[in-house]
C-alpha cells in the first residue's frame, strides 16, 4: 500500500490527495501551478505574522504554490471577508 507523506504539523493530512485534489481544480479553470497564487489576508498583528509565513512555507513546500501575504488592520480585513474580497484570509 502506498504510505501518506505526513506533515508533523499535520499528522493526518494527505498530502499527496491535496496535490492531486489541486491540479483537478486547476484543471477545470484552465490554469497550471506554475501560473497560480494567491493571496493571505491577515490581521496585522505579532500573533498572526508567524501563522501567516508558516502557511505560506507549506503552500510552497507541500503544494509548490505561491501565496503572497497582505498585513492588513483588523477592520480592513474584516471589511473584505464580509464582502468576499479575498483569495484567503486570517
Amino acid at each position: 500500500s502506498k504510505q501518506k507523506e505526513q506533515s508533523s504539523d499535520f499528522s493526518g493530512c494527505d498530502i499527496e490527495k491535496a496535490r492531486q485534489l489541486l491540479e483537478e481544480g486547476l484543471f477545470e479553470i484552465g490554469i497550471t501551478k506554475e501560473n497560480f497564487s494567491f493571496n493571505l489576508s491577515y490581521t496585522s498583528s505579532c500573533v498572526m505574522e508567524p501563522i501567516a509565513q508558516h502557511l505560506k512555507s507549506q503552500f510552497k513546500q507541500h503544494l509548490g504554490i505561491e501565496c503572497h501575504l497582505h498585513p492588513c488592520p483588523y477592520h480592513l480585513v474584516f471589511k473584505m471577508m464580509t464582502e468576499g474580497k479575498f483569495h484567503m484570509a486570517l
